[in-house]
């Protein structure tokens, strides 16, 4: 008996041993499902919707419906190949804020905001994962738990939320601080958040096992969000004051001290929009400063960022500004061809759209409701705007298209203007078009021709504007936009010289 409970002891011994190990390691598995179970108080559907996007290059927002069971409870696995951010929208409340605020004579006051509380539940889950959650949806904060493994992930990535992205703070954050405050003064609320977040941060991992990527994103997120702020500053104070905003010739001086991630290609989405505001603002910097130094775009990015990192902003900047030019850095002799098989599978669907390739074959309908193929049009350049009468942006650029209607009048240019209001707004289309008296081809297409176009010419958002030559090839399938003054005229004037 004796000779069995050492021999039990020992076993247990090396099994404990093992844990420990599989525990401290940093290894994590590089795919495979994660797993997530929960129960849900106080939520009257049947079905949920997890929207979820893995931290890896190329990666695209995805949807799963989840059921929930009568009794609440619900289980989900899904195979993933990198860690992924998800959430559960569990809808909405009316809600009222009082909002604390010093003015601009630092007198105290408040402001009374009403709202819609969005009931949102948020996940970091890794390939391995075995995550369980407990929530009544009428009281999130005070009982949302996590258990299982990543359960401080997912504990960390709510608790940040509802530190750093309350309602008050997006209203402070988002229109408050920028109508109130000059420029220095917001520059130092700014930083000072960035310190406040990395501080709380660091207090939390040093008392909690969070994973390495995960405390990585967040670091680089903090960075990236700071320096955003303060590039698109004076662009929101215009946008809400409705007037030119001066700065100091010194402003943009902590451009040159913004910290950059090693790898992009983990960060997730959101850090490579930063990165792109970041290059480009930095471009047009340094153009002002050596107007001869007229650098093409990429070519600074890629002298600015060495290696790999510059390879990864080109793969997502594509799917912004797909041309054959950028593309071509992915070709067999791309220095990195792990990556470049990669960009070239991801975006196979839309090499249709390159420069030189022919038009998508289009139905459009017409104010009379007559159908009329694009190629129709055949044998004018013609210059598309992509808009709907919802779309405020859409509606700005009316009056440029207006100009340059009328200053290319008579050359071998058509500027047409295709709606995607819906069926069900077909006639607040033709309303629209007959009040503002547009002038020149207005067309609108259904939803297969709308998803059609969508497809061919990646847009997923609009306004957006497409060249097209004389022969039904397309020239530039994310064209300038007509406010965009020397562009646009440079790109018409370009393929208008061809013919001559």
């Amino acid at each position: 008996m004796k000779k069995e409970i050492n021999s039990m002891l020992n076993r247990a011994l090396l099994f404990a041993i093992a844990l420990v190990f599989i525990s401290c390691s940093s290894e994590q598995p590089e795919k495979g499902p994660f797993v997530l179970t929960g129960t849900v108080k106080n939520f009257d559907k049947s079905d949920i919707e997890f929207s979820h996007r893995e931290y890896k290059l190329l990666s695209s927002q995805e949807k799963k419906d989840v059921k929930i069971n009568e009794d609440g409870t619900f289980k989900m696995r899904i195979e993933t190949e990198a860690p992924t951010k998800g959430f559960f929208s569990f809808g909405s409340v009316p809600a009222t804020y009082e909002i604390d605020v010093k003015t601009k004579s630092g007198e105290d006051s408040t402001m009374t905001r009403g709202t819609n509380d969005f009931r949102l539940v948020y996940f970091y889950l890794q390939p391995g994962d075995s995550v369980h959650m407990d929530v009544d949806v009428e009281d999130i904060s005070n009982t949302l738990s996590f258990s299982g493994t990543g359960a401080e992930n997912n504990t960390f990535v709510n608790l940040e939320n509802d530190k750093f992205n309350s309602y008050e703070n997006k209203v402070l954050n988002n229109s408050y601080n920028i109508l109130t405050w000059g420029p220095e003064r917001y520059k130092n609320i700014i930083n000072k958040q960035k310190k406040e977040k990395l501080a709380f941060l660091e207090d939390y991992t040093s008392k909690n096992d969070i994973s390495d990527h995960l405390q990585s994103v967040y670091k680089w997120k903090y960075h990236g969000d700071a320096a955003s702020a303060k590039i698109n500053y004076k662009a929101r104070r215009e946008g809400f004051i409705n007037k030119d905003v001066d700065l100091p010739d010194d402003y943009y001086n902590f451009m040159d001290n913004v910290k950059l991630a090693d790898d992009f290609s983990d960060k997730g989405i959101g850090y490579f929009y930063f990165l792109d505001g970041y290059f480009k603002k930095k471009y047009e910097l340094e153009k002002n400063e050596e107007p001869a130094a007229d650098k093409a775009y990429y070519d600074f990015v890629e002298n600015t960022v060495d290696g790999k990192p510059a390879y990864e902003y080109f793969a997502f900047a594509l799917s912004r500004d797909f041309n054959r030019d950028l593309y071509s850095h992915f070709n067999d002799d791309s220095p990195y061809p792990e990556l470049a098989e990669d960009v070239r599978k991801y975006y196979k669907h839309m090499e249709g759209m390159l420069a030189g390739s022919p038009a998508p074959k289009i139905t459009l309908t017409d104010l009379e409701g007559n159908t009329k193929p694009l190629s129709s049009l055949q044998g004018k350049n013609i210059y598309i705007d992509f808009w709907a009468t919802w779309c405020k942006p859409c509606i700005k650029e009316i009056p440029y298209i207006d100009e340059l209607k009328e200053e290319y009048e008579g050359k071998n240019i058509a500027f047409v203007s295709i709606s995607f209001d819906s069926e069900e707004d077909k006639e607040k289309w033709k309303n629209f078009v007959d009040d503002r008296d547009l002038s020149g081809p207005q067309y609108w297409v259904d939803e297969e021709n709308h998803n059609a176009f969508s497809s061919a010419f990646n847009i997923q958002m609009i306004p957006r504007f497409v060249m097209i030559d004389d022969e039904g090839k397309i020239v530039d399938a994310n064209a300038p936009r007509p406010s965009d003054a020397e562009k646009v005229r440079s790109l018409i004037d370009n393929e208008l010289s061809r013919e001559d």
